[in-house]
């Protein structure tokens, strides 16, 4: 039976940050820790809830789902979610009462999981970005952060992924192709259609 490879959580945890520096990754809130009543009211809850929609955050900034995450998503194979510790149950004399023990962090990548203390800095930090990228998807999201651990340094470092500027439509892009490849659309668009006449 052959061993399992062991994966330093950092270099999960570079992976995340790989992520982060690529602009066509997409991240999304998964589930927050609150609940919407009424207009602009929220309230805690247990139990990880489905994020509101996406709102302005023009006034505050901040948006509530930035605010209550418990789980986010960055493009298809990233996953960071918040576990809570199980409470503790304490009896007294005269009561009886639960201990909050807190909660965790997991990662998750193509490379395997990681957990991560709930004060961890290095993990805070690429946190805290991911969420920026989520209230702000379409804004320069380098900034200046701070990672204390050398290998996210390296990775924070190096080259990163802009989104296209490319404004043209795959109609426009693939005709320019066919013309870059010496083929005229015009006609093979006329070649195809003879030939669907003769299949038909």
């Amino acid at each position: 039976m052959s061993e399992k490879k062991f994966v330093d959580k950092y270099d999960i945890l570079a992976d995340v940050v790989r992520a982060l520096r690529d602009d066509t990754m997409d991240v999304l809130v998964e589930t927050v820790g609150a609940r919407k009543i009424g207009y602009a009211s929220v309230v805690r809850e247990e139990k990880p809830q489905v994020p509101m929609p996406r709102e302005d955050i023009s006034v505050t900034g901040v948006s509530k789902n930035r605010m209550y995450a418990d789980s986010i998503k960055i493009g298809k194979d990233i996953l960071i979610k918040r576990m809570r510790r199980p409470f503790t149950h304490v009896k007294a004399d005269k009561n009886e009462y639960d201990v909050d023990n807190g909660w965790y962090w997991v990662v998750r990548t193509q490379s395997g999981e990681a957990m991560f203390e709930a004060n961890d800095k290095d993990f805070l930090v690429a946190w805290d970005w991911a969420l920026q990228k989520y209230d702000r998807p379409n804004g320069h999201n380098y900034g200046n952060h701070v990672f204390y651990n050398e290998k996210l340094r390296k990775v924070y470092a190096g080259p990163g992924k802009l989104k296209s500027s490319d404004r043209r439509s795959k109609y426009q892009k693939a005709i320019d192709q066919l013309n870059g490849l010496g083929v005229d659309p015009q006609k093979l668009a006329e070649y195809i259609l003879e030939k669907q006449k003769q299949n038909n």
